[in-house]
């Protein structure tokens, strides 16, 4: 079970109930911290939990694909709200372009996700932007 909250509170609950330190390649520990670094640069509440299972591939499986599915939900429209949402540029994300970074692979997520983002280059592109993210400030890279 995964549920976000894109609120602008960074929290995490996590729970994946994997008893190995090794999954393949992956350290097992590193879900949580991604999930970690998830909530505190995007300013979620996320709540993951395995409820049960017998395989720790498929356990931390799960955790990935309810954590896409859950995104994609909290990130699209609802035609039922569209009277009660904010108009579409404040729901929009403006990602920074400083020149020297590789945007790609985040421009692709959020395609994926059905987010609406702008490149911006400089802090004019910013106003009106509900969230921002600049690659150079990223560290979990690093």
């Amino acid at each position: 079970m995964v549920a976000i909250d894109l609120g602008g509170r960074p929290a995490l609950v996590y729970k994946d109930l994997v008893k190995v330190r090794l999954v393949g390649d992956l350290q097992t520990e590193l879900a949580e911290d991604f999930f970690g670094g998830f909530v505190h640069h995007a300013g979620a509440n996320l709540h993951a939990k395995v409820m049960y299972g017998r395989s720790n591939h498929h356990k931390l499986e799960a955790i990935f694909k309810c954590f896409a599915r859950a995104m994609k939900f909290a990130c699209s429209k609802d035609a039922r709200l569209k009277d009660q949402l904010p108009p579409p540029r404040a729901l929009m994300i403006a990602i920074f372009d400083y020149g020297a970074g590789n945007l790609r692979s985040v421009q692709n997520t959020l395609g994926e996700l059905g987010c609406e983002y702008t490149l911006v280059r400089d802090s004019a592109g910013l106003l009106g932007a509900a969230r921002f993210y600049c690659p150079a400030w990223d560290t979990s890279a690093r």
